[in-house]
């Protein structure tokens, strides 16, 4: 097998599992957070919490990773776009990590708030209020890094042709669609929307979710398409 292709097939295991691990840690924090008394029941669903941290702090490790590992491909057509794309994929793990971090503050303000007084009780309430939305300000942060990071991917694969056309034409008009709707919710302050699965969010959403999973399984049966500099080294 080709360097290239097991560089691929692990890009694209990596693109696969750091998916699974936002949405199925997303979900585990956001099954604690939506309720309106979610403070008073963090204490009995801390395992929970926890373990949305974990998975959310493994997808931040690697969406660095998938980027690196792609570097050396990338380069060969322009080093300073595949600089980008690891640099704003850095950038959405370092807000990632501003997320989980919101979210252990949480598990200390549920913590103190099961037993405080009254008038403590509200004051936590509210705190606890202000750093769910500062979770959700920071994991829009999140997703327009993530947005710019894989514009800069299909538009460098597109021009270098490293991926077939329909995926590249795909990706760039779905991020632009998608980056619009996380910019839509924080011009209208109300971050968080796509973290909330709110409708219609979730389902404008759908085609750029859906090219980013098949970019994954792309990389991992078929892989990039050989340059001409390639062919004729080969």
């Amino acid at each position: 097998m080709a360097p290239n292709r097991k560089t691929t097939i692990v890009a694209g295991v990596l693109i696969l599992i750091s998916v699974a691990a936002s949405v199925v840690g997303g979900t585990q924090i956001l099954s604690v957070i939506k309720v309106p008394s979610f403070l008073a029941n963090i204490p009995s669903n801390t395992t929970h919490m926890f373990i949305g941290v974990l998975l959310e702090l493994t997808c931040a490790a690697l969406v660095v990773w998938i980027p690196i590992t792609l570097f050396p491909i990338l380069k060969q057509h322009s080093e300073k776009m595949a600089v980008a794309f690891v640099i704003f994929r850095s950038i959405e793990a370092v807000f990632t990590i501003v997320c989980e971090v919101m979210v252990l503050s949480l598990v200390t303000l549920g913590q103190e708030y099961a037993g405080a007084g009254a008038s403590d009780a509200s004051y936590l309430s509210t705190l606890a209020t202000a750093v769910v939305a500062g979770h959700y300000w920071a994991y829009d942060m999140v997703c327009i890094a993530t947005g710019i990071a894989y514009l800069i991917l299909f538009y460098l694969c597109s021009k270098s042709r490293l991926l077939p056309r329909f995926l590249s034409i795909w990706g760039l008009v779905g991020m632009p669609i998608f980056l619009i709707l996380v910019l839509s919710g924080i011009l209208a302050n109300h971050p968080g929307m796509l973290f909330r699965g709110e409708y219609p969010a979730n389902i404008i959403v759908l085609p750029a979710s859906l090219n980013e999973l098949f970019l994954a399984v792309w990389l991992i049966f078929k892989g990039f398409t050989p340059s001409r500099y390639e062919k004729n080294r080969a």
